[in-house]
């Protein structure tokens, strides 16, 4: 049996019925609490897959570009920011490592 995440439910509901603020809410919000968990140890680093990094952070843009199309009220908007710009610093130190 395949594992189903709070976040994975929210977004079933919320594409049955997008016109819907408050599946858009609960996925978003849903959204931000996996995103704040995956960026909690920072400067340390990010919680994804290492040894697919380059796909992982390719994903967690991907979400938080989705994170940021959600959140109409922007009220998100300079955590998203922030987090973007730790991914975008996270994959340079990753992409240095690899070459050393």
């Amino acid at each position: 049996m395949n594992h189903r995440s709070a976040t994975d439910f929210f977004r079933i509901a919320f594409e049955l019925e997008p016109s819907s603020v408050r599946y858009r809410h609960a996925y978003l919000t849903s959204l931000i609490n996996d995103l704040n968990f995956t960026f909690h140890e920072w400067p340390t680093g990010i919680l994804i897959d290492h040894t697919n990094w380059q796909e992982d952070i390719q994903r967690l843009k991907e979400q938080l570009s989705l994170a940021g199309s959600l959140d109409k009220d922007r009220r998100f908007s300079a955590d998203l920011a922030d987090w973007f710009e730790v991914s975008q610093q996270y994959e340079t130190r990753l992409a240095e490592q690899r070459q050393s």
